[in-house]
């Protein structure tokens, strides 16, 4: 203890100087005031030993430098290397001519798929004018500086420093945290996580790769058929039409499908086609005539989403000054109460609309908005988008009054929910998704988001039932009575559990999430299975009393299959945290048959019946099948660094936005 002591005094006597003048004084010091300066010494040394010990207790939330090697006293669990924590171990040192973290990491698969690594940015945004997060609980100062890096750490010096902690006992706390964290993290043998390797070997991991190696290009095949049509038959327009090669729906006039395509492009590694479509962006995407109205939550998750995302994942500003003239157009569209925009909006002039049908706002529509204008705010550094959504996302939670399952009506002029059904399918969906989102892309600050996904999660146990023969499904519930049905749209939620349950804090994970959310991923696989043609219905309905084989089936008018991507979405999450081989086998199966039963000449048509072959094929193509459906097959299939989901967060569309550092 004497040596942290001296460490510590030395650091809280630097500004003095009065031992420099005692010690050069001596001879003309009269015994008193020797005996007083001793005693301030001693007074200092007893009282920066106490701040010592006090400062251990909150070692990890502290950060050393390599140009003040003393306050190594500080060192955060990411500061230590391999070397350093075997120390702290007690375990024999390791070489440490290379720091850990600089050391080059084996990725399964080897990285031969044809993706690319998505960690690193073309460039950084050249005018972003801030870098700390946005945070509706605390607003934040932008400023012109760039964010903080790292200073980069002495080996010597840092291993210096693991050793004046050992010298005075390192807190269990504080070595328990560099120890799990560390093993959290590490990838081991063949460049597998570790959490893969507690359920698998090695070698099952390996074949499963390369099988999928192959697998993955058949997907960057199915995406380049698609892109090829649309370049040549309907280029700059919002669809194709997979049958005729006609220009499709005309929507909103903005290129959809090619903004909702370009993360695709930019994570399967097609580098041609993605700088094809920025040359027309940058040239003739132009939000300056009348488009006509249009879904407000559609242009936010799909153009506004697309367009960010592309930024996100190239650094190209082009993108970034896009989007921001898009958002403008749309700010008119919210209300001055509740807050929420109307439903619909004209993006060339601004003009909004409520929907004709229903006086109040949808729950999923106006709570799925944050991710996108939060975003805008941390790049462009203006906060009139974030606090624009964060204003209607107050009166939602407001109407909720605590509560995590809600209504999916809100209405117009008081904070309430209207209506009875509470529904995870279509119109209450991404509101549940994006809370867990949203705490994710806030770095994990927003409280209030955290503790309304986590009571929803917990809630839903009153929506899950299980038929006798096996299968695990979320109905809705109607006035408080359950509905046996479950859309292909609620497919989306064992994912969103998946990913609740691996980043929350476990203390605030329910052991169930994990079994809930393997038992649904099966069944909405077994959706698919089970038709005649391997595609999954709009709808499946369950008894729960009948055998297997016979608790679930499909009405005619729920039959039909339009691309949807919910299934293979909670699939790629399941792979991503467990890397079992399986899902990467049903990846595969749902590829085949949507070549098989889906494929056209100009695209990938939807199909009327799933339990119809031949199929007679819809002349429709919507532009999630590219942002979603195909991505979600590739994410699945590519290793799983092509997209590090501790860096990334994923909108409802799929378009992957970078979590901003703290």
């Amino acid at each position: 203890m004497v040596q942290a002591t001296t460490a510590a005094s030395r650091r809280a006597r630097r500004p003095l100087h009065g031992e420099y003048s005692y010690r050069n004084a001596k001879d003309k010091s009269t015994p008193d005031q020797k005996n007083l300066l001793l005693g301030f010494v001693i007074v200092l040394l007893v009282v920066s030993t106490l701040t010592t010990l006090t400062l251990l207790d909150s070692v990890p939330e502290r950060r050393a430098t390599a140009a003040q090697p003393s306050d190594m006293l500080a060192l955060s669990d990411q500061d230590l290397s391999s070397h350093q924590l075997n120390k702290l171990r007690g375990q024999p040192p390791t070489d440490t001519s290379v720091s850990s973290r600089t050391q080059p990491q084996v990725t399964p698969g080897g990285g031969e798929v044809g993706h690319h690594n998505l960690r690193q940015p073309e460039a950084e945004p050249s005018r972003t004018p801030g870098y700390q997060k946005y945070s509706s609980e605390k607003k934040v100062e932008f400023t012109a500086s760039a964010p903080p890096q790292r200073v980069a750490k002495d080996e010597t010096k840092a291993s210096e420093a693991a050793e004046k902690i050992l010298s005075r006992g390192a807190p269990e706390k504080f070595l328990q945290r560099v120890i799990n964290k560390e093993k959290a993290s590490k990838t081991v043998r063949g460049g597998f996580p570790a959490e893969w390797l507690e359920n698998f070997t090695e070698a099952e991991l390996a074949d499963s790769d390369a099988k999928s190696a192959k697998w993955a290009e058949e997907v960057r095949e199915a995406m380049r058929h698609v892109w090829r049509n649309y370049k040549q038959h309907a280029w700059g327009r919002d669809e194709i039409a997979p049958l005729t090669g006609q220009p499709g729906r005309q929507w909103c006039d903005a290129a959809v499908m090619m903004i909702d395509s370009l993360s695709t492009l930019k994570i399967m590694g097609l580098e041609e086609e993605f700088d094809e479509a920025t040359e027309w962006i940058t040239n003739n995407l132009k939000f300056d005539r009348p488009r006509g109205l249009h879904s407000f939550f559609e242009i936010t998750i799909r153009v506004l989403g697309g367009l960010l995302s592309a930024h996100s994942l190239s650094g190209r500003q082009i993108f970034l000054d896009k989007a921001e003239e898009a958002a403008d157009h749309m700010m008119t569209g919210f209300t001055s109460y509740p807050g929420c925009p109307r439903a619909q909006i004209d993006l060339g002039t601004g003009r909004s609309s409520g929907n004709g049908w229903m006086s109040g706002f949808i729950l999923a529509e106006v709570g799925t908005l944050q991710l996108e204008f939060r975003y805008l705010t941390e790049q462009t550094g203006d906060l009139k988008y974030a606090e624009a959504v964060d204003k209607c996302q107050e009166s939602i939670f407001q109407a909720a009054g605590g509560q995590g399952l809600v209504p999916y009506e809100l209405a117009s002029d008081r904070p309430m929910f209207t209506g009875g059904v509470i529904s995870l399918g279509a119109m209450g969906d991404s509101y549940f998704e994006y809370l867990l989102k949203v705490w994710l892309q806030s770095g994990k600050k927003e409280k209030k988001h955290e503790d309304l996904w986590v009571k929803a999660m917990t809630e839903i146990e009153k929506m899950i039932f299980k038929t006798d023969a096996g299968l695990t499904f979320i109905g809705e519930l109607r006035g408080g009575m359950p509905n046996h049905r479950m859309e292909h749209l609620t497919c989306f939620v064992p994912g969103n559990l998946m990913l609740g349950a691996r980043t929350l804090p476990r203390e605030r994970v329910d052991p169930r999430w994990e079994k809930w959310a393997r038992d649904i991923t099966e069944t909405c696989h077994q959706m698919y299975a089970r038709s005649k043609t391997g595609l999954g219905p709009e709808v499946a309905e369950f008894r729960l009393h009948a055998s297997k084989g016979e608790d679930m089936y499909y009405n005619l008018r729920d039959a039909h299959y339009i691309l949807r991507p919910e299934a293979i979405e909670s699939i790629f999450y399941m792979h991503y945290f467990t890397g079992d081989p399986k899902y990467r086998v049903w990846a595969h199966d749902m590829m085949a048959a949507l070549n098989k039963h889906s494929k056209a000449p100009y695209g990938y048509s939807a199909v009327f019946d799933i339990n119809e072959v031949p199929t007679r094929k819809k002349n429709e193509q919507e532009s999630f099948f590219t942002a979603e459906t195909l991505k979600y097959l590739y994410l699945t299939l590519a290793p799983r660094h092509v997209l590090n989901l501790d860096e990334y967060v994923l909108n409802t569309e799929a378009h992957p936005l970078k979590i901003a550092k703290q």
